[in-house]
């Protein structure tokens, strides 16, 4: 060979793992002699950082099986990068240009880009390079197409023939360029992109993972993952080794196609969890409309209750106030409200939600006063809340913390309102009690929020009475017969179910499934 050449301008299509591509990018070949008949190919490399034997042994193997060859034979010489120090104390050699001078000014996001930015600066990697010569003879077009991971952009330039060589042999995906240049709108006007007037190669080091404890990625979709995902099987498992993850867990949508290439990747650095990410209807759960044992006729006394809180979770958040009502023959005889205090600021959202503010809550009990409070006006009566995993979660919660028994009976009216008036497409509280025609009430404040729920389960009750069914523990059995198995339309909606393989019986299930 006459000239060196960057690796993959030589071997455009070989496609190696994203941990062999990172040092390739900026191996350069100095020298290569293949034998036609033998199918041998011996080259001489430099690299900018030191190949261990098994590496050097990877890119030979994988080389071969690319281009069918029998063997490969690499001699590969370390030489410093243009970005290292040579000797400790001396100043690093100046950034490599590739046209005009060394670029200094500030660099602006790539997100920030628009025709009013005189010449701004850019600096990010190259995913994307072609240079053709146009049909104007001696004409060239380039094209570098970049990103900084908050934008891309194409850095285009038309340019004479004698140029060429300074792109094609400088530019190649994967490296890290900054460049500066004006911007201009792209031929067809619907995109803008760089005219460069000066490019720079810059040393980029990758985003590492220093947390002295390692995640295991357990929901991670790729390539095989249909509409849904760019991942690359084998970079992406490499790049998770090179960070010192343990293991790392394959759940593309319904299917199993990644795991050949991610066991391949593996290679005994990582180990690979086989899972998929599936669909379930859950045809048994969301027809319990009564959680417990304790039983009673529809006329028997009933607690209607809600509660507002700080947020959503259960483990993170708080109760600020509980309002309940005690209905009785299908008719309110009594009610209860407190605030309590969650010894934290209010958010604007919640404020803005519930109208709960922080002036309201001064002063209210701590939560095991106002706990003991609800639970000594329920008694031992059978609870009731619309969509009581929530509400019956934070009393739960609440109440194992302050060392309170409970263990209730309970219904939900979400279940109800699901399974006897299906054709709503929603079934929240304010929705369900305008389908019932009931009267208007303040929604999201627990004092108001708990009458709507004892009068629509009053109308609830009728219904169920026309049907044969009196009395509490008789309502679920009701209700399976009542919506037919598999009835999305019912209310039933489609979920995902993350599944893992535990061991090689539990792969083989999955590969059945």
């Amino acid at each position: 060979m006459e000239d060196r050449k960057a690796f993959f301008d030589l071997f455009s299509d070989f496609f190696p793992e994203f941990s062999l591509r990172c040092i390739l990018t900026k191996t350069v070949v100095t020298d290569m002699l293949l034998e036609p008949e033998a199918r041998k190919l011996h080259l001489e490399i430099e690299t900018q950082e030191p190949l261990s034997d098994n590496t050097v042994k990877d890119v030979e193997e994988q080389l071969a099986e690319r281009y069918a060859l029998s063997s490969v034979r690499i001699i590969a010489h370390e030489v410093a990068s243009e970005d290292e120090e040579t000797e400790p104390g001396k100043k690093k050699p100046k950034i490599k240009n590739i046209i005009g001078g060394e670029i200094k000014d500030k660099k602006t996001p790539m997100r920030d880009l628009n025709l009013k930015l005189k010449t701004p600066v850019i600096e990010g990697e190259v995913f994307g390079f072609d240079c053709h010569e146009t049909r104007q003879k001696g004409k060239w077009i380039v094209s570098i197409q970049m990103t900084d991971y908050t934008g891309s952009v194409n850095v285009t330039r038309f340019i004479e023939g004698p140029d060429v060589k300074q792109y094609q042999q400088n530019i190649t995906p994967g490296m890290w360029l900054r460049v500066t240049g004006r911007m201009e709108l792209s031929r067809d006007g619907k995109d803008i992109q760089m005219n460069p007037s000066k490019i720079n190669s810059v040393a980029h080091e990758g985003r590492k993972d220093d947390a002295p404890v390692k995640r295991v990625e357990l929901h991670l979709h790729t390539q095989m993952s249909n509409m849904d995902a760019l991942t690359d099987t084998k970079k992406v498992v490499s790049l998770a080794a090179s960070w010192g993850m343990p293991a790392i867990a394959i759940t593309d949508h319904g299917v199993a196609q990644a795991f050949p290439d991610a066991s391949k990747a593996a290679k005994g650095k990582i180990k690979i969890l086989y899972g998929c990410e599936g669909y379930f209807v859950n045809n048994l759960d969301d027809r319990v409309a009564v959680h417990g044992t304790k039983d009673g006729s529809f006329s028997d006394e009933i607690v209607c209750f809600d509660i507002e809180t700080t947020g959503l979770k259960v483990t993170e958040e708080a109760i600020t106030e509980i309002g309940a009502v005690l209905m009785k023959n299908g008719k309110i005889v009594d009610t209860f409200q407190t605030f309590v205090d969650p010894e934290r600021r209010l958010s604007p959202n919640i404020v803005g939600l519930t109208g709960i503010t922080d002036e309201m809550l001064r002063g209210a009990p701590k939560l095991e006063e106002a706990l003991r409070a609800f639970l000594d006006f329920a008694g031992d009566r059978i609870l009731a809340a619309h969509n009581a995993e929530f509400d019956i979660g934070f009393i739960r919660a609440g109440c194992k913390k302050c060392g309170i028994p409970f263990e209730p009976t309970y219904l939900d009216s979400l279940i109800f309102a699901q399974n006897l008036i299906p054709n709503l497409k929603s079934h929240k509280l304010n929705i369900v009690a305008d389908a019932l025609g009931l009267p208007e009430f303040n929604h999201h404040r627990a004092s108001d929020d708990a009458v709507p729920v004892a009068q629509m389960l009053a109308r609830f009750f009728k219904i169920l009475e026309q049907r044969g069914v009196t009395n509490i523990q008789s309502i679920n059995d009701e209700m399976m017969r009542h919506r037919p198995e598999g009835a999305l339309s019912a209310g039933r909606h489609l979920k995902h179910i993350i599944l893992i393989a535990r061991n090689s019986v539990g792969l083989k299930n999955l590969y059945k499934l």
